[in-house]
């Protein structure tokens, strides 16, 4: 019996102790655990915000620093640009000079060209009438161009005739071509040397 009764209260008691312990625990812990919440909260945003500012700080006046070095750079490279133009164009005003066109004087023409420009139609059209296709050449069915240079004089005579191209025999018909046109040519004022082609052309 006093085995059972003993256990009997000694459950008793700790039933009680745990219920009283219970109700009380939850307010201990509360006003525990709020005083100290807030003061690491405080604690914690009051150390960020220095550590922040203190990164800002250390951010900011380095970049400022590089800009304002790097406007530097750029201003003295433009400060280069201009003087170097400035120099390149007083090299460019010495060195070049107003232009002044200079009209240069016109070859005045010899007495030959003059003479050919002036009866050129009159020489070929005498040509074409003194002209006589030799018979061999007619024959052989020869034809081509004749170069015939020669020297006319004032009174009409005609010396030193050349004849090139073409066969011999258009050639020997071209030199007397020339001495029977001569006759009707116009009269020069003083010697002239005039070379023209003579066509040979069966019809």
């Amino acid at each position: 019996m006093t085995r059972g009764v003993l256990l009997s209260l000694f459950i008793h008691i700790v039933a009680i102790y745990a219920i009283v312990f219970s109700f009380s625990k939850p307010k201990l812990l509360a006003t525990k655990t709020k005083s100290k919440v807030i003061s690491l909260s405080f604690v914690k945003l009051e150390k960020k915000r220095k550590v922040k500012s203190e990164k800002l700080k250390t951010k900011v006046k380095p970049k400022i620093k590089k800009k304002k070095k790097e406007l530097k750079k750029i201003k003295k490279h433009k400060a280069k640009k201009i003087v170097k133009r400035k120099l390149h164009h007083k090299k460019i005003t010495k060195k070049t000079k107003p232009h002044t066109p200079v009209s240069k004087p016109q070859p005045i023409p010899s007495y030959k060209t003059t003479y050919i420009n002036l009866n050129r139609s009159k020489i070929y059209e005498a040509i074409q009438r003194a002209k006589r296709y030799p018979p061999m050449a007619k024959r052989l069915r020869k034809e081509g161009v004749v170069r015939t240079c020669f020297e006319l004089f004032p009174d009409k005579s005609v010396q030193n005739i050349t004849t090139s191209g073409a066969s011999k025999i258009l050639q020997k018909g071209a030199y007397q071509t020339i001495l029977e046109a001569k006759v009707e040519f116009p009269n020069p004022n003083s010697k002239v040397n005039i070379c023209l082609n003579i066509e040979f052309k069966l019809l």
